[in-house]
C-alpha cells in the first residue's frame, strides 16, 4: 500500500479505453510511483508562491489493518457502486470504517484544477516510462497544458485559487545586479 494524492475516481475525467487499465491494475506500482513523481514536479513549480502543504494531501487507501492517526487521510468506498470519498481521521483509530461519523469526516479541501493537472502529468509519465505503449496525442496535449499552467502560475502570469505563502515567505524573481562584463574596452 502506497501513499497517494489522487483516488481512482479522480482519474475519471481522463478515463477512456486507453487509460482505463491504469486504475484497474492494482498490482502495478507504476501508477502510484508516477503520481508521486508528478506531485513532486507540481510542488517544485508551486513552492515559491503557494503553501504546498495545504495543496497536496497524502493519503492511503483505507484498510482495517492500518492505524490512522488524528488528521490523517484515507480514501474509501463502501461498495463498487459508490464513488471513492476522502476521509479525515478525527482521532487515532484502527478497524473503524471511515463511514463512522464519530471517528471520521469527509474531507473536501482538494483543489479540482490541481487534481486534474496532477492526473494529466501522472498519466503522461506512466506512458513515458513504458517503451511498449505509446501515448496518444490527447495525453501529450493535456500534459503540455498542465505544464503551461504550472509555468504560468509559478511565474505569476496566471492566478490560481490556491493558498498562498505569507508575504515574507514568497521568493521574489526580482534580483539586483548586472550582467558580467563582456568587454573591458571602453
Amino acid at each position: 500500500m502506497s501513499i497517494r494524492f489522487l483516488t481512482p475516481d479522480d482519474y475519471s475525467f481522463q478515463l477512456r479505453e486507453d487509460v482505463a487499465f491504469l486504475i484497474s491494475n492494482d498490482d502495478d506500482q507504476r501508477l502510484p510511483n508516477a503520481e508521486r513523481a508528478a506531485a513532486k514536479i507540481m510542488k517544485s513549480y508551486l513552492a515559491d508562491r503557494y503553501d504546498i502543504a495545504t495543496i497536496f494531501y497524502p493519503m492511503l487507501e483505507y484498510s482495517d489493518a492500518l492505524t490512522f492517526n488524528t488528521d490523517s487521510l484515507c480514501y474509501y468506498r463502501a461498495n463498487e457502486q459508490e464513488s471513492y470519498q476522502v476521509y479525515q481521521a478525527l482521532e487515532n483509530n484502527t478497524e473503524v470504517l471511515p463511514t463512522n461519523a464519530e471517528n471520521w469526516q469527509v474531507f473536501d479541501k482538494r483543489d479540482e484544477m490541481v487534481m486534474m493537472y496532477l492526473a494529466d502529468i501522472t498519466i503522461y509519465h506512466y506512458y513515458a516510462a513504458d517503451s511498449v505503449r505509446t501515448y496518444t496525442a490527447t495525453i501529450q496535449e493535456r500534459w503540455k497544458a498542465a505544464m503551461q499552467w504550472l509555468k504560468g502560475v509559478s511565474q505569476g502570469m496566471l492566478k490560481a485559487d490556491l493558498p498562498q505563502l505569507e508575504k515574507e515567505e514568497i521568493k521574489s524573481d526580482f534580483r539586483f545586479g548586472s550582467d558580467e562584463a563582456e568587454s573591458y574596452r571602453y
